[in-house]
């Protein structure tokens, strides 16, 4: 099974219908916020806990001396600074709000922050956890990848920078060893995590990445692209060994099964149209959704999704 996730899906027409979207908000609970701005991806980190990156708003107080002011002058714009006959310094509080890139750990059962990891200069984009370890890794407008451990403090231990333009995708392969990154900037990179060390790098033209996945128990990463295009890498040798052929609307997300076995993927439109989730492997089309499903991922008949 697969969930889909985003995009306005249409509500049932029948009574029934609106019955069960009723019993479903009647069991929503709301906790405390865990951003002050966007939310633009939520991973699971345990069974109690997740992840979430987006952007926070940063409050900066600049003060200027603004005293003595002739009258005609109390007009100008605050931070303007200009001398005039009589006038000897002035006093103005100002201030603008910044965004910010934010990594939060929340415990979704007690409804409460967990940790806060503040570091990246513009908003996250995607953020990955590795199974049975506390490590992180977000990717970011600031066009760095960020590795966290949450055993190490507040600081990111790792910090992979190459990229001329935001990070949309990451990945980190089945062995914990390598991180697979993609961009805007047309470029897929391969990392060593312990050093950091950029090993590999593949320019595509028009390859602006919008998400990669690492196949499951296997040397392969499934990447999505603004081109339309689906590109099945070889991380052994940096290549692409299969690219499906282009769908009508920009490929938005990708993930593969556990088995390895299917590939899913979401697409960009509007009114309708596109909007759509599909199977790769048995070309199976998933409508419903008004406007662009943003994730899709597979998941187990015990996981449960909120």
């Amino acid at each position: 099974m697969f969930l889909e996730v985003g995009g306005n899906r249409r509500k049932p027409r029948s009574s029934q219908g609106q019955k069960d979207d009723c019993a479903l908000d009647s069991q929503v609970v709301q906790y405390e916020a865990a951003h002050q701005g966007s939310i633009n991806t939520v991973v699971s980190l345990s069974p109690e806990a997740c992840v979430s990156g987006g952007s926070d708003q940063r409050v900066n107080v600049t003060e200027v001396r603004r005293e003595g002011v002739p009258e005609r002058l109390k007009a100008l714009p605050p931070m303007v600074t200009r001398r005039a006959e009589g006038t000897e310094s002035w006093r103005e509080v100002e201030k603008h709000r910044e965004r910010e890139g934010a990594v939060v750990v929340y415990d979704w059962t007690q409804g409460r922050m967990c940790q806060s990891l503040q570091g990246h200069t513009r908003e996250v984009t995607k953020v990955v956890c590795y199974p049975g370890t506390t490590w992180i890794f977000s990717a970011s407008r600031d066009k760095t990848v960020y590795m966290w451990d949450l055993n190490h403090g507040y600081e990111p231990i790792q910090e992979f920078c190459g990229h001329e333009l935001v990070v949309n995708g990451i990945a980190v392969s089945p062995d914990g060893r390598k991180l697979c990154s993609g961009s805007r900037d047309n470029w897929m990179c391969l990392w060593d995590i312990e050093s950091a060390k950029c090993e590999q790098r593949h320019n595509i033209s028009r390859n602006l990445v919008t998400h990669v996945c690492w196949v499951p128990g296997s040397s392969s990463i499934a990447q999505t692209s603004e081109d339309k295009t689906i590109r099945i890498w070889d991380s052994r040798a940096w290549q692409v060994t299969n690219t499906f052929p282009a769908k009508q609307y920009i490929q938005t997300h990708c993930d593969v099964s556990l088995n390895g076995n299917y590939l899913v993927s979401s697409s960009n439109g509007f009114g309708g149209q596109g909007c759509e989730a599909t199977d790769m492997k048995q070309e199976k089309h998933h409508q419903g959704y008004f406007w662009r499903p943003c994730c899709i991922l597979f998941f187990s008949s015990s996981a449960v999704a909120k």
